[in-house]
């Protein structure tokens, strides 16, 4: 998880540290970012979409390049400049502070106006001490001696040699581990993985990549390919999927995988079957609601936060009722065991959230800064956020209650989606 980001000459961001924690040190796992169209939310979505950029473009290209699709391929520099705060002659720096079980690590990437790695370094710290993994500059690379055998080093330097000035270390570790050409310890491993699988859902990112759904190559929620260790793990989501989706549409029966092999791929396609007077058959997109493909998209989204990774979706709800949102957030998330990260652009579903999960933008000096609600500073009655959320003035529609059919999950779901947690985890092969 996410613990905190320092940023500095990034997009309109005010330069300084972003904490996801709360007053007793723990990381948060559930943020609700607030702010009006405009006010710069989705540049803090791509602090998320930066960071997985910079684990794993360097094997995400390889595989666009052994497939011979049409894909465009990730360029770190351009997405370096695109980051970089305009009219800046400075250097762009990123810091990420990151928490995996009992593993705290932290990221520093420092990139020139050119948008060239200047410096980068990763730390571990155990016991109040840091620890450094690895540590790269303009006089070379460092790694820790303790991390790695002597020839998995010498790995790892003869590809940063050959693709240091295009991708970053972390990306070149990541690439190495899951090509099976070297061997880390199972904390880096977790860290590589997490940074490597953050699922990005948001309109302003078309690439394909940002999207997740547990396996390392870009699919979307509904299509995609599958690698074979998968399967198994596919077939089981579908079942959360159907319980969820028939929960709101009574006239679908369930939605499942269905497999297809394509050569030496393995493709895959979410179908759903419907309830007809003929009995259950496959629907076709013109005998669906106009929300249905919403709801889907909403419900497979999460499939990667079921197993622990983070989920970052921007301007959540637009497509969904208050009431709606409201019974998929709470529903859904209550299974959640990764980070799950949103930017909202009304206050309506502010009333339904723990005021700790809340962050608010605010701008200084045409700077936009981020700070949680529980931060913040009361500076007139009639316009602080706080204020104006406790006294309930974000309240404009009926609170949902739990008995009304049409928003009532099936028993099944609240009984068996935490044994289907622990099941699909097992079937994640980790090679």
């Amino acid at each position: 998880m996410l613990a905190k980001v320092y940023t500095e000459n990034y997009r309109n961001l005010q330069d300084g540290v972003i904490s996801l924690r709360n007053r007793k040190g723990a990381v948060k796992q559930f943020i609700f970012l607030f702010g009006e169209n405009g006010v710069g939310k989705s540049s803090f979505v791509d602090l998320f979409a930066f960071l997985k950029q910079s684990c794993n473009a360097l094997y995400y290209n390889s595989r666009v390049i052994q497939m011979t699709k049409e894909t465009p391929l990730f360029n770190l520099k351009e997405a370096a400049l695109q980051n970089l705060r305009m009219g800046s002659n400075q250097n762009h720096v990123l810091i990420y502070e990151l928490v995996f079980n009992r593993d705290h690590y932290d990221y520093q990437l420092r990139l020139s106006p050119e948008g060239n790695i200047v410096s980068e370094s990763l730390f571990r710290r155990a016991h109040n001490e840091y620890h450094v993994v690895f540590s790269a500059t303009e006089t070379g690379l460092y790694i820790d001696e303790k991390l790695l055998s002597q020839r998995n080093r010498e790995i790892v330097e003869r590809y940063y040699h050959d693709y240091g000035q295009d991708y970053t270390v972390l990306s070149i570790f990541y690439f190495a581990e899951r090509s099976e050409k070297i061997r880390v310890k199972k904390s880096l491993r977790e860290l590589l993985r997490k940074c490597g699988r953050i699922h990005i859902q948001s309109d302003e990112l078309h690439h394909v990549e940002y999207q997740n759904i547990i396996e390392d190559f870009g699919v979307s929620s509904s299509h995609g390919y599958a690698q074979e260790d998968l399967v198994h793990f596919y077939k089981a989501s579908s079942i959360v999927i159907s319980e969820i989706v028939k929960s709101i549409y009574p006239q679908v029966d369930h939605v499942r995988y269905e497999f297809k092999r394509e050569g030496s791929m393995l493709t895959y396609k979410l179908v759903t079957y419907m309830n007809t007077g003929d009995g259950v058959q496959k629907a076709h997109d013109c005998h669906l609601p106009s929300s249905y493909k919403e709801v889907l998209d909403f419900c497979t989204v999460f499939l990667d936060s079921y197993v622990g990774n983070t989920v970052v979706y921007d301007n959540v709800g637009r497509n969904f009722s208050p009431e709606t949102l409201k019974y998929l957030l709470g529903k859904i998330l209550k299974r959640a065991t990764g980070q799950a990260i949103f930017t909202l652009n009304y206050p309506t579903l502010l009333n339904y959230v723990d005021s700790h999960y809340i962050y608010v933008f605010q701008k200084e000096d045409s700077y936009a800064k981020i700070s949680s609600l529980e931060d913040i500073e009361t500076i007139r009655e009639n316009h602080n956020i706080r204020k104006r959320y406790e006294s309930g003035v974000y309240d404009q529609f009926n609170p949902v209650f739990p008995d009304y059919n049409h928003y009532r999950l099936m028993e099944w779901f609240d009984k068996h989606v935490e044994l289907f947690v622990k099941k699909s985890n097992g079937l994640i092969s980790e090679k």
